[in-house]
C-alpha cells in the first residue's frame, strides 16, 4: 500500500535536515573559517622571509589554539624576533 505518508514523511525528515545542517554552517563553521582567515590576514609580515610565513599559515591550519598561537606571534613581531616567532610555530602550530 502506497499512501500519502510514504513519499511525504522523508521529504519532510530531508528538508529538516538539511535545513538543520544548513544552520550549523552558518552559525558554526562559517564564523569559524572566516575567523580564521581574518587571522591569517592579519599575520603577515612583511620583514619576515615567505618560507616563515608560510609555516605561520600552516600553524594557524593545524592549531587548536589560534587565541594562543595569535599572541604569541603578536609578542614575537613586536619584539622584532623571528627567533621567537620561529619558537611559537613549533610550540602552537
Amino acid at each position: 500500500m502506497l499512501g500519502a505518508g510514504t513519499f511525504i514523511n522523508p521529504l519532510i525528515k530531508l528538508i529538516v535536515t538539511l535545513i538543520i545542517l544548513g544552520a550549523i554552517y552558518l552559525f558554526f563553521v562559517k564564523p569559524a573559517l572566516d575567523t580564521t582567515n581574518n587571522a591569517l590576514d592579519s599575520f603577515n609580515f612583511p620583514d619576515i622571509s615567505n618560507d616563515v610565513q608560510s609555516q605561520i599559515n600552516d600553524a594557524f591550519d593545524t592549531t587548536n589554539d589560534s587565541d594562543q598561537l595569535r599572541a604569541c606571534l603578536k609578542r614575537a613581531a613586536e619584539a622584532g624576533n623571528q627567533h621567537r616567532i620561529q619558537v611559537c610555530i613549533n610550540k602552537f602550530g
